[in-house]
């Protein structure tokens, strides 16, 4: 079957708009974990630990905050902490937190509440972990475009780590390209 010049610029000119309709997206980002790897001499999880002078989970936040394709975000929490957003939502203007909802034992338990909270408006839905704080508006904004356009999408880097393959006895096979 061969498609026209015509049938393929109709064809561009409905994915661009579709692409470029305003869309009502919501973020979970997950932050209820123990962060028992993290090991903090005080016991404070790794969301809540300081990071050049901010709580890591408030540069999360605030990325997605900044992000212009982002209408609210719902923060799953530990329901011990679930205070400290309140508070974090004042002291950093996070106007775009709708809900701060208590994680599950499980983090696909904990991104369940999450959407169980999201508005009613929602087309999508950005998932998010509170504790790796460098993702950027820009990145988040670059995912969305791609998820309006496609459906799905997901933030990835290539590595540029030398990466090595391994046997059952842990001696190095190979190196992979």
């Amino acid at each position: 079957m061969k498609i026209s010049a015509k049938e393929i610029a109709s064809l561009v000119r409905t994915l661009s708009k579709t692409a470029n309709k305003p869309h009502f997206t919501s973020a979970i980002i997950a932050a209820a974990g123990s962060g028992t790897r993290m090991c903090s001499e005080d016991g404070t999880t790794k969301q809540l630990l300081t990071l050049c002078g901010m709580p890591i989970i408030v540069r999360t936040l605030k990325a997605f905050e900044e992000c212009e394709h982002i209408n609210e975000i719902i923060v799953v929490a530990r329901e011990d902490e679930i205070p400290v957003y309140e508070k974090y939502k004042t002291e950093y203007n996070l106007t775009k937190i709708t809900a701060v909802v208590s994680g599950g034992s499980t983090r696909q338990e904990s991104v369940l509440r999450g959407f169980e909270a999201i508005s009613d408006k929602s087309e999508f839905v950005a998932i998010h972990d509170g504790a790796r704080c460098l993702i950027t508006p820009e990145k988040i904004d670059s995912v969305l475009a791609e998820t309006y356009r496609c459906g799905a999408a997901t933030a990835a880097t290539r590595a540029t780590d030398t990466v090595k393959r391994a046997n059952s006895k842990n001696y190095i096979t190979e190196t992979i390209n």
